[in-house]
């Protein structure tokens, strides 16, 4: 057997294709290792940051679209988490998190970043079956000089009507970008949801309370529920002048870690709006003053009317959870009328589709309404 490179096989593109020749037939066959749609993560370049490009943290929040961060046992996890451009080669954006003041977790604290996998697209995988396959994961980081050697670890858990295994690796992190590459094992014994809800959250532990450290665990699946960090974790919040970057997140099936699916901003979005969507423009933080892309309708000044109705661009993860906003002051649940502010802004029904927006409050004329709004159904 022997391996052959070739400019283009029809439909595939050159980088991604070799021809194995097998010389005692002379028959080729193809194989495919860069073959599209193979990255699970959505948003793994860090590209989409709808809800704003800067959060100020203290404990568990949304980010950069599908990655939060999240804690254990009330930790305060006081950081801030920007949208950086500081990135290795070909890429544009990372996750960037720095903390604002120093903390020692103790007991069950737990420190994470997270991103959350829907149940039904990890059925490629085959847990719980014969046919089970090994995952992958890879990503890029690096540190600040001040943690440059510090010891992190990323948790994969997977979850079955409330159940949980995980396994845990560490990796060592550098004031250089590096590419981390974490082989996960097959698991023929237990399957994972295969609907629209959670089927596995994967951790970057950046600190952990010595209650949840425990031997790392890199070939087997453990039972066990909630947090687990591995031994030699560091605190990543035991300095100010700590920093952490991460990009290029990507799962995919299989024991081998291929060049990264770099979508496009469009590919990247419309996936990421399936867990989160709003009317406010891109970047644009919810509550902000920003008239820009409201949603308005001409009102009658009777004491009940329609506001708005939003048709999300996507279809969603599952009904979502839904936030009203004035465009202007910001207040939850107000809304505008020709330059006058209104509250009892109210939902009257919501799908996956959209959702209608009514009006509690009553306006003296005939006027053009307009309000924002944001659709939440995230893991």
């Amino acid at each position: 057997m022997s391996e052959i490179k070739v400019n283009s096989i029809k439909g595939v593109a050159a980088s991604s294709a070799a021809i194995t020749v097998n010389n005692t037939d002379g028959t080729c066959t193809a194989n495919l290792t860069n073959k599209p749609n193979r990255n699970l993560i959505i948003n793994g370049a860090m590209q989409v940051a709808q809800r704003g490009t800067s959060f100020s943290l203290t404990g568990s929040g949304y980010t950069l679209d599908r990655f939060t961060q999240s804690v254990g046992s009330s930790f305060n996890m006081d950081t801030t988490i920007t949208q950086s451009t500081d990135t290795p080669d070909t890429f544009k954006n990372s996750l960037k998190v720095t903390p604002d003041s120093t903390q020692t977790p103790t007991g069950s604290h737990n420190g994470t970043i997270v991103t959350r996998l829907e149940g039904q697209d990890l059925a490629p995988i085959g847990y719980g079956t014969s046919s089970c396959k090994q995952i992958t994961l890879s990503f890029y980081a690096k540190s600040s000089s001040q943690n440059n050697g510090q010891t992190y670890t990323v948790q994969v858990q997977k979850v079955l009507s409330g159940s949980q295994k995980y396994v845990t690796k560490t990796f060592d992190i550098t004031s250089s970008w590096q590419r981390f590459t974490m082989n996960f094992p097959a698991d023929t014994a237990t399957a994972t949801e295969t609907d629209n809800s959670l089927g596995m959250t994967i951790y970057w532990h950046l600190a952990s309370g010595p209650d949840d450290i425990v031997a790392e665990s890199p070939n087997a699946w453990v039972s066990q529920n909630g947090f687990r960090a591995a031994t030699g974790q560091s605190n990543f919040m035991d300095n100010t002048s700590n920093e952490f970057y991460l990009t290029g997140v990507q799962l995919e099936v299989g024991s081998v870690a291929t060049d990264f699916e770099h979508r496009s901003f469009g590919q990247e979005l419309a996936l990421c709006q399936r867990y989160y969507t709003q009317s406010y423009p891109h970047g644009v933080a919810a509550g902000s003053n920003s008239p820009a892309t409201v949603l308005r309708k001409l009102a009658s000044g009777q004491g009940y009317d329609d506001i708005a109705n939003f048709h999300f661009p996507t279809e969603m993860r599952a009904t979502p959870t839904i936030a009203l906003y004035n465009p202007v002051t910001g207040t939850v649940n107000g809304f505008r009328g020709d330059g006058n502010d209104f509250t009892g802004a109210t939902i009257a029904t919501a799908t996956t589709r959209g959702v209608n927006i009514n009006r509690l409050a009553t306006v003296t004329a005939t006027v053009f309404t307009s309000i924002h709004a944001t659709a939440s159904a995230e893991l």
